[in-house]
């Protein structure tokens, strides 16, 4: 990652999904947007294809963790396909998974540039789960007796893009810290869900047309050619 890119992704967007529900008389919060940080003259255009793989270094123990992983994806696949990009097929990312070995630590940049390299892609997208904190707190109800708890889980969720042939980084999400109620503490997915949605709608879109020049009317501003 370049200097100047790493100084832009100091820090970390916190988003509590317990605003905007108005509860105890707040009101209705702004609508929550990830911040996606691209590097210097990138341009979504020249990325027709892009390779996803979602990875889940929490550490937390999950009942099905491909099932974490999946969700994520699915998040990321249907808004890379809104928004222009090729993405290859799961079946062919699994069967090109099985070449590259990587830590537990996670896919790294070469490794990513590698995977989609043989996936034929310009680039890959890597979407990780880093961390999932589950807490309860007690509530003033009780149901036969038992005192009622409410769930909230906290995950960080972040993502970059990776191309393919140099392995330098082409953007980044910053790490998004998301934090919402849940129906059990055993299944914060919701949480993870919501945030991966969040950071999958910042995504470049390469259907976008750039604006118009401000004398596009006018035959004698001719573009500057760079």
């Amino acid at each position: 990652m370049s200097l100047a890119l790493a100084t832009l992704l100091s820090g970390c967007a916190v988003a509590d999904g317990l605003m905007g529900t108005n509860l105890a008389g707040r009101s209705k919060a702004a609508p929550i947007e990830a911040e996606w940080v691209k590097a210097a003259g990138f341009s979504a255009e020249s990325i027709p294809k892009v390779a996803l793989f979602a990875e889940d270094i929490s550490g937390h123990r999950w009942s099905s963790p491909a099932g974490i992983t999946r969700g994520m994806e699915d998040r990321f696949l249907v808004k890379l396909l809104a928004n222009g990009y090729q993405v290859p097929a799961r079946s062919d990312l699994a069967k090109v998974m099985k070449e590259i070995k990587f830590g537990q630590s996670g896919l790294t940049d070469n490794d990513a540039a590698k995977l989609g390299k043989l996936l034929n892609a310009t680039a890959t997208l890597v979407v990780t789960l880093n961390s999932v904190d589950v807490s309860s707190v007690d509530t003033p109800y009780t149901y036969n007796g038992v005192q009622q708890k409410r769930h909230y889980a906290a995950c960080s969720i972040s993502a970059r893009l990776i191309h393919t042939e140099t392995g330098n980084n082409l953007g980044i999400a910053k790490p998004l810290l998301w934090k919402s109620a849940i129906p059990s503490p055993q299944d914060p997915s919701s949480s993870i869900f919501i945030a991966a949605q969040l950071i999958a709608n910042s995504l470049p879109n390469r259907l976008e047309q750039p604006p118009a020049a401000p004398n596009a009317g006018n035959s004698s501003a001719l573009p500057v050619a760079k």
